[in-house]
């Protein structure tokens, strides 16, 4: 979001910030939906494929931390949001919360074992993109519907790639 250190990109400049904001989360969705959702279809053929039958245990893993991937992956270009609007105090506060919520959620899910830690990393990433979309949002302004606008591509294109390898 910052363009260079002479400045190019102003704190006040909203339009031009939620518009580099939007283009930016339209091509992070453009590689990550896809290839999350590709790996919860096909994670069991492509583990035994790989790896063979007695590694089919980790297919659980691959799927769950691929949803964490749909959600906690897009958070990071949060960070360079919250800089290009002068707000690093908001972001080092949400960041300190929700690494808390995140370390919470592991922690709770120990007493399951490494399939809990996973879910309990995949429901912590949940709450931490939810959480760090909403106040981006807020920051420039956005609608949902601008929102969807620019993913709306990525999202039905994995969707109709997740019906047809299933199929």
């Amino acid at each position: 979001f910052v363009s260079n250190c002479t400045g190019e990109v102003q704190p006040d400049d909203h339009e031009r910030i939620r518009r580099t904001y939007l283009r930016f989360t339209g091509a992070l969705a453009v590689v990550m939906l896809p290839g999350a959702v590709g790996m919860i279809v096909v994670a069991r053929p492509l583990v035994h494929a790989l790896f063979g039958e007695q590694w089919l245990g980790m297919v659980i893993f691959i799927q769950i931390l691929a949803i964490a991937t749909l959600v906690g992956g897009p958070t990071r270009i949060h960070d360079g949001l919250y800089m290009a609007r002068g707000r690093t105090d908001l972001q080092l506060r949400y960041n300190i919360a929700t690494r808390i919520v995140l370390t919470l959620c592991i922690v709770a899910g120990l007493h399951w074992g490494a399939v809990g830690m996973a879910v309990g990393m995949t429901i912590g990433s949940c709450i931490d993109g939810g959480y760090n979309l909403h106040q981006s949002m807020r920051l420039v302004a956005l609608r949902w519907s601008d929102l969807f606008l620019h993913v709306r591509g990525p999202l039905a294109g994995s969707a109709i790639m997740a019906v047809a390898v299933a199929a």
